[in-house]
C-alpha cells in the first residue's frame, strides 16, 4: 500500500475544506 500510518485525512476547522497530510509534509 502506497499510504503510511503518519498520513491523516481530515476536514480544516478554519476553511471548512478538506484537508490531506502525508508524512511527508512540512510545516
Amino acid at each position: 500500500m502506497g499510504l503510511t500510518a503518519r498520513e491523516l485525512s481530515f476536514t480544516d476547522p478554519l476553511s471548512g475544506e478538506p484537508r490531506h497530510f502525508v508524512s511527508s509534509y512540512s510545516s
